[in-house]
């Protein structure tokens, strides 16, 4: 990227609140699953942990294990820098006692809400529309692949998630993140698929599937009865601990517990973005 280039991106990050994607390292993550589990058969993870790193160190592959995470029978395995996905796998996959695979990345996509019901149109339809509104290249990845109709405060919208990769994603970079239908422009997000709590102020889930205790967002403290705001409060970051809290919002690019969920979930997909365009209130998307 040339410098006049990045100097734009890096003011169009500040006016739009982009979060840096700056020094987020790249995952690549294995399923390891044990053959055989069962009463008395355990899943030695030291063993495994040990074999990856020799593995590494005889193929000379700059590369390290960052996590080893736990999902029932199956272990997932995160490695972080140069990393030979392929070698991993069929280097594993060479024990008669262990089950390797490799998820899929999901491809990179971005959401953006238009007023109205677009939920009539077919998909041939809207994609033409909006290829022809905002001069994107037929680049055969480009696409909508989601419709969610919705109703806000007695407004009805349509939530449209698409696929966007290559030269389509930069174009919206240079219009501010902006995509246009028709009269209409709107913003565009990254769909890194974020989730925010409203019973327990965290990220990572949502209401319907909290397991914790429910934390009011006027006081910070744990309780079900109705808390009412004084004037003696000061606005905080209801996310973050007390010694994180200081200084910023709730959804604030400058919050260390938002950065850290946003960083987290990119791991999961296949991007490989400089700044990673985040709704100012992801409740709410």
């Amino acid at each position: 990227m040339c410098s006049q280039k990045l100097i734009r991106r890096e003011l169009q990050a500040q006016r739009n609140n982009w979060m840096s994607g700056y020094g987020f390292s790249n995952i690549y993550e294995v399923f390891v699953r044990k053959i055989c589990v069962g009463p008395g058969i355990e899943f030695d993870e030291t063993n495994l942990t040990a074999e990856i790193e020799s593995m590494f160190a005889e193929t000379r592959l700059q590369s390290k294990i960052c996590y080893v995470e736990k999902r029932g029978e199956i272990r997932v395995v995160g490695f972080a820098g140069m990393v030979n996905g392929s070698a991993i796998v069929s280097r594993l996959a060479d024990r008669n006692d262990l089950v390797v695979s490799a998820p899929s990345f999901t491809p990179p996509s971005v959401y953006f809400f238009l007023e109205g019901d677009l939920t009539y149109y077919c998909v041939k339809e809207l994609n033409d529309l909006f290829f022809r509104a905002n001069n994107f290249i037929k680049d055969g990845n480009t696409s909508i692949v989601g419709r969610k109709r919705m109703k806000i405060a007695g407004l009805v919208l349509t939530k449209v998630t698409m696929n966007i990769t290559g030269k389509n994603r930069e174009k919206l970079l240079d219009h501010d993140g902006k995509i246009h239908f028709r009269t209409v422009t709107v913003r565009c997000y990254d769909d890194i698929k974020l989730e925010f709590c409203l019973n327990c102020l965290r990220f990572g889930h949502g209401v319907n599937s909290c397991s914790n205790k429910t934390k009011c967002a006027v006081c910070l403290n744990e309780h079900d009865d109705v808390c009412t705001p004084n004037g003696s409060m000061s606005t905080c970051c209801t996310v973050c601990p007390v010694h994180e809290r200081g200084g910023h919002l709730t959804f604030s690019v400058n919050c260390p517990s938002y950065q850290r969920a946003v960083e987290l979930n990119l791991k999961r997909y296949a991007l490989d973005y400089d700044w990673v365009m985040v709704p100012n209130n992801i409740v709410y998307f």
